[in-house]
């Protein structure tokens, strides 16, 4: 079409030209007709292909919705709502809620300013979505913003059954939470729902977990020294029922063994060629006391078992030379506190960060915490075994708080990952809080030799994968779910199930998650420099409009003054 009109307004204005050519005028006036003819038609053409030759916005704006109980939260850009290219904007100022990070992460680098002005409430939410049989479901809500009315929030078993409630509000909820708790009694999975009450109105929203039966694995907890830390975690496995041995090394060659839940004999040796544990918890400062057999063993095992490193601030350089070998290097920061780890609430004992952090983190390990920048756990997980560092200390404050239930909740989490190659809970990690339908969920696992099938309970068709992130051993690969359900991955050393959401499902959470995670892009994203110019943008067709107009209107009065 471009070619076609490109062609009928360059043979219009040689014509023209010719019929002018011919006219017995002087020279002068028929170069003014000439140029006023080229004019017109270049004119005409740039109606239909406007020219970009007018420099573009420094900074750009990007027009998302609230996310309201009643409407979708909007899953990318549409085309069309930004009038220009953002290829080299030194800025986007993003105004509403914002994007989730999928959607902003298909977006050119640009410099990301987010609205700061909000007031309609946020919801912080957490709940395992992976339970052992006899585990306690706790569904943990933080709000913030302001509430007009009073909401009454009950927790419903699968079959229906209120089976806990709580109320919030009116007024501020910044710095509130509530906890539903409930304890599935069989295995399987399933679905509980949140009613949400406000004044006369009511909703729903889904709560999948999925419960497995397990088996209670053996543990060996081998200690440097004893500490408050170490005593807190030896007493919840003995009141968890788990067989375990706590070995403390009191000096070179001395051992004080003690057994926990069993009267089994375990070996003289810990780190024998078969040991019979599923899972060890060491103390960094062991490792420079341990021998060369033991390391070796302690390698073999773990790429067939688990192994849990209890990482000290003063851990020895040693061990960190051993742990960068192993290709889980850390670095040496500062100790902080850390409040609100894992929604924890506001009023428990901070925990504080050893102050040794991951170097590089691969994207299918699991690291657990309130942000990616200071994990409390990093984790990874082959289909035969899994390391894991635990990255934090005085944990054992929260028991002496009273809060045993949390403290219970923080160490199964790990434990839980841990364990995935006994089948506890598969190597698969879901890098999104929320999956919801046709949009991109990815999951990432080591045990991804090859592309496994997900289908969805509701139709059983299997789901078009793209594989991303293949340089790393094991690899992530992404999906679009064309509905909302419990979806099936098969094809792996255990099966795994997850739950996708409804567009329109919990609009709180999926607020606070795109003004989040927004907020982080923001700090991430870099665009163009300040030196760097803004892309062209079309000239606007009005402009061109009455350009021809004006040319129009020049060539009828330059017409009527030689027939005059």
């Amino acid at each position: 079409m471009t070619t076609w009109f490109t062609l009928l307004c360059g043979g219009a204005c040689v014509v023209s030209a010719l019929l002018i050519v011919r006219q017995q005028l002087p020279l002068h006036l028929r170069l003014f007709a000439l140029g006023l003819q080229f004019g017109i038609w270049a004119t005409v053409w740039s109606l239909y292909e406007p020219p970009e030759i007018l420099p573009g916005p420094a900074t750009g704006i990007l027009h998302t919705p609230l996310a309201t109980p009643a409407a979708n939260h909007p899953i990318a850009p549409e085309a069309g709502k930004i009038p220009y290219p953002i290829g080299t904007l030194q800025s986007l100022s993003i105004t509403g809620d914002g994007l989730t990070r999928e959607a902003l992460g298909s977006l050119p680098p640009v410099r990301l300013r987010p609205d700061r002005e909000r007031s309609a409430p946020r919801w912080q939410l957490h709940w395992p979505h992976q339970l052992t049989l006899g585990d306690r479901l706790e569904v943990q809500i933080s709000p913030q913003g302001t509430a007009p009315e009073q909401l009454t929030l009950s927790l419903l078993d699968p079959f229906g059954a209120q089976v806990d409630t709580a109320k919030l509000g009116p007024g501020p909820l910044r710095g509130g939470s509530v906890q539903l708790t409930d304890t599935p009694k069989l295995p399987g999975r399933w679905l509980y729902k949140l009613r949400i009450q406000q004044g006369g109105d009511q909703r729903e929203e889904p709560v999948p977990v999925v419960v497995d039966s397990g088996a209670t694995p053996r543990v060996l907890l081998w200690l440097s020294r004893a500490s408050f830390e170490t005593a807190a975690l030896s007493r919840w496995l003995r009141q968890s029922g788990t067989e375990a041995q706590l070995i403390t090394q009191l000096a070179p060659g001395v051992l004080r063994r003690v057994s926990i839940n069993t009267q089994r004999e375990f070996p003289q040796q810990p780190l024998q060629s078969a040991p019979p544990f599923d899972l060890l918890i060491l103390d960094s400062q062991l490792w420079p006391q341990l021998s060369d057999t033991q390391k070796q063993h302690l390698q073999d095992f773990a790429t067939r078992k688990s192994v849990l490193w209890l990482v000290d601030r003063n851990a020895p350089d040693s061990f960190l030379n051993y742990m960068g070998k192993a290709g889980m290097p850390l670095h040496r920061g500062q100790p902080q506190d850390l409040a609100g780890a894992l929604a924890a609430p506001d009023e428990i004992p901070t925990l504080t960060l050893t102050g040794l952090q991951p170097e590089e983190p691969r994207t299918s390990d699991l690291l657990l915490g309130s942000t990616a920048e200071n994990p409390i756990y990093w984790g990874r997980s082959t289909p035969s075994g899994s390391v894991g560092l635990v990255l934090f200390e005085n944990s054992y404050r929260w028991i002496t708080a009273g809060f045993t239930a949390e403290f219970a909740r923080l160490w199964t989490d790990i434990l839980r990952h841990q364990l995935a190659f006994a089948g506890k809970q598969p190597p698969v990690v879901i890098k999104s809080p929320l999956p919801k339908m046709e949009q991109r969920v990815t999951l990432c696992s080591p045990d991804f030799t090859a592309a496994p099938t997900v289908t969805a309970e509701s139709d059983g068709d299997p789901l078009v994968a793209v594989s991303v992130q293949a340089e790393e051993p094991g690899h992530c690969l992404a999906y679009w779910p064309r509905g909302a359900g419990w979806h099936h991955l098969k094809g792996t050393e255990s099966d795994f199930s997850f739950y996708v959401f409804a567009p329109g499902d919990w609009p709180w959470w999926q607020r606070d998650l795109a003004v989040s995670e927004t907020a982080q892009m923001a700090t991430a994203r870099l665009g163009a420099g300040s030196e760097t110019n803004s892309d062209l943008i079309p000239i606007p067709r009005q402009w061109i409009a009455a350009l021809l107009m004006a040319l129009l209107l020049l060539s009828w009065w330059r017409e009527r003054a030689l027939l005059r």
